[in-house]
């Protein structure tokens, strides 16, 4: 277990410093073919939350997404973003999880409208949260 978990801690670790180093050109792909011509009206923010991924507040005049740029490695650590644009899309048709609004294959890239907790820290460790999820979930 002791291995595995250092494994995964230095892979991560990799990832994210060659996914920033790539990231500035592909983020400017992404939003490009995400929002076209109004690509360059947009505030992007960086959000430095994950392990693997490098994502991104992109802020338009008139609505705020969730940009997630996947690593290279994500297959070694068992993450297909496919998977997780299929699931997110299924789980958002049933209000369940913030909308799908684009997928790139090719750049790794998956869009979703952002979903703000209005600066209030989201624990799901928390059992009183836990609870209200799945009751929302049954509803």
């Amino acid at each position: 277990m002791r291995f595995q978990l250092s494994c995964y801690l230095i892979l991560a670790a990799f990832s994210v410093t060659f996914a920033d180093q790539s990231s500035d050109e592909r983020l400017q792909r992404v939003l490009t073919s995400f929002l076209g011509e109004n690509a360059d009206q947009v505030s992007v923010i960086p959000i430095t939350t994950g392990l693997t991924n490098t994502n991104f507040l992109i802020e338009t005049n008139a609505q705020r997404f969730f940009l997630k740029l996947g690593s290279e490695h994500n297959d070694l650590l068992g993450i297909c973003m496919k998977h997780e644009w299929e699931w997110n899309s299924l789980a958002a048709s049933h209000n369940l999880a913030p909308q799908s609004c684009y997928y790139s294959p090719v750049e790794g890239a998956m869009v979703t409208t952002f979903l703000s907790t209005n600066g209030q820290k989201v624990d799901l460790r928390d059992r009183d949260t836990l609870d209200t999820m799945c009751q929302l979930v049954r509803k």
